[in-house]
């Protein structure tokens, strides 16, 4: 994601987890972040009656009668937490279709071989604000295009990104002009480009060298029109 140069408020999952979470409202989409809390608020303990014996799990009183045996069965802290994050996820991913435009671009590759990626396109200042956050499964052949008006130098970063990524900077004619690979998830580290860029493309970690995506690739994309 675009790291951002004014004011935003985020939700963090690593504060949250330690104990010093800072819930702040982004957007209208801000009610589902609250859904891990309010399964963490409305957790009761499960009381449940079984009946045991040594062979046949059925406890005799002495009067010949079944007796019953009680127990608390407690959902385990990690399988709320799974819980949890799979709400968010699903809801992040689910989303990036209503919240992004979507494109196809080509990267014409350094070994002379082209490849075919399917986009999330940002455009605007909330969308690339925004970027791949809290998204946790993103398709091999799936990236996040990030479109400026201008050539700049252009700075992104990992918060509350958790998939790592490969990171390509590009130039207004498509130009690579460098890659950030294996990116670290969760790092407030800048990453930067090394001179002026008008594109920054987001790829799962690995692709950039799978597919040979260096300085000597190009990025062929068409904008598509904008549906106000």
């Amino acid at each position: 994601m675009a790291r951002p140069t004014g004011r935003r408020i985020f939700y963090s999952w690593h504060n949250f987890l330690s104990g010093s979470a800072i819930i702040n409202i982004h957007g209208r989409d801000s009610w589902i972040l609250l859904i891990p809390l309010l399964i963490m608020t409305c957790h009761r303990t499960i009381t449940s009656r079984i009946h045991c014996s040594k062979k046949t799990g059925i406890r005799l009183d002495g009067d010949g009668s079944r007796g019953r045996l009680e127990r608390e069965m407690t959902m385990p802290r990690w399988a709320l937490l799974w819980l949890c994050l799979g709400i968010v996820a699903a809801q992040a991913e689910d989303e990036l279709d209503v919240a992004f435009g979507r494109g196809e671009l080509i990267v014409v590759a350094s070994k002379h071989a082209c490849y075919r990626f399917d986009l999330y396109v940002a455009r605007d200042d909330v969308q690339r604000s925004r970027g791949l956050m809290f998204v946790r499964d993103l398709p091999l052949m799936t990236g996040m295009l990030f479109v400026y008006d201008g050539e700049d130098y252009h700075s992104m970063w990992m918060k509350n990104t958790y998939i790592p990524l490969d990171i390509v900077f590009a130039r207004s004619d498509g130009a690579v002009s460098s890659v950030a690979r294996n990116t670290e998830p969760l790092s407030l580290a800048p990453i930067a480009s090394i001179e002026p860029v008008r594109y920054v493309l987001e790829l799962n970690a690995g692709v950039a060298d799978r597919f040979f995506i260096d300085a000597n690739s190009r990025l062929l994309w068409e904008p598509q029109p904008v549906n106000d």
